[in-house]
């Protein structure tokens, strides 16, 4: 009798401890922090949602968004046409087609096809929600990288990503940087993160308002190494080293042959890109961004 009252308690001891183990096992799988996945508290859309936006025809808008600069007397809605601000019909938002002052849909004329700048901000949204560009848009989107996730979760439109989208690629916004010579960032989620919206008040400016400083301090403190302040500087591009590091000296020859092999750069490079990623994470988490695995 008391052989089989033991082995009934083992028995139940047992399997007391595998439903404590599985609902261990569910509670950190579902706790546990996935460093490529940003979430924000407050959602607008999924990036499904937004690739069908994307593909919705314009011209079937009954009611529209649209927007201008300060003091800018013309105004670009969301069908891609731009008038002046009284010529804005003030029950849809939209432009009056019959209006003196109506240009478009789609104006690209001012849009360099090299730079990819526009004369003015207004220009580059119109020739941004062209249906050609529908692409460009896509592939922006299906990016996945370290912060475009957290960023598009709060568009909805292809008008929303053509705003995120303008804000370097009008010569209005790029004076300053066009004196130094200004080029493209050399890594995907530094260059797309600059690319948002210029609206000061959004939410996702706001955020990159917030991670910039903290990447800054911690780029910094890399500086002990020539080559490693060099790679880096490389990496952030001239916007980010304008805005924080404008007195570090830029010594480029140090990381080409005769001076490095190229192998070694490239080993280099990858594990700069490497060290960026995870400190953007480390920045997000400080600010107060959460990471989990089952936002997509």
């Amino acid at each position: 009798m008391r052989i089989h009252f033991k082995q009934s308690v083992l028995l139940i001891i047992c399997l007391i401890c595998i439903l404590i183990g599985i609902y261990s096992w569910h509670w950190w799988k579902r706790y546990k922090l996935i460093i490529n996945r940003f979430i924000h508290a407050t959602p607008k859309t999924n990036l499904d949602n937004l690739e069908e936006a994307i593909l919705f025809d314009n011209k079937l808008l009954t009611k529209c968004q649209h927007f201008t600069q300060g003091k800018q007397s013309f105004v670009v809605d969301s069908k891609g046409y731009l008038c002046e601000r009284r010529h804005l019909e003030k029950t849809n938002g939209c432009c009056q087609l019959k209006s003196s002052s109506i240009r478009g849909p789609y104006i690209c004329d001012s849009c360099s096809s090299t730079t990819h700048c526009c004369s003015s901000f207004e220009h580059c949204i119109s020739c941004c929600l062209k249906p050609d560009h529908r692409i460009y848009l896509q592939n922006y989107i299906r990016s996945r990288d370290l912060k475009t996730s957290l960023l598009l979760s709060h568009l909805s439109t292809s008008f929303d990503i053509c705003l995120s989208r303008c804000r370097t690629h009008s010569n209005s916004n790029n004076k300053r940087l066009n004196n130094l010579k200004y080029l493209p960032f050399n890594i995907q989620w530094l260059d797309s993160s600059y690319q948002q919206t210029c609206l000061p008040d959004s939410p996702w400016q706001k955020i990159l308002n917030d991670l910039e400083p903290i990447l800054a301090i911690r780029t910094r403190e890399q500086f002990h190494n020539r080559h490693r302040h060099q790679i880096l500087i490389e990496l952030l591009g001239t916007q980010f080293q304008w805005k924080f590091f404008r007195l570090e000296p830029d010594i480029p020859h140090i990381l080409i042959s005769p001076y490095m092999f190229e192998d070694h750069r490239r080993k280099l490079e990858n594990e700069a890109k490497s060290w960026l990623q995870i400190q953007v994470f480390k920045a997000a988490v400080d600010i107060g961004a959460t990471v989990t695995e089952d936002q997509e």
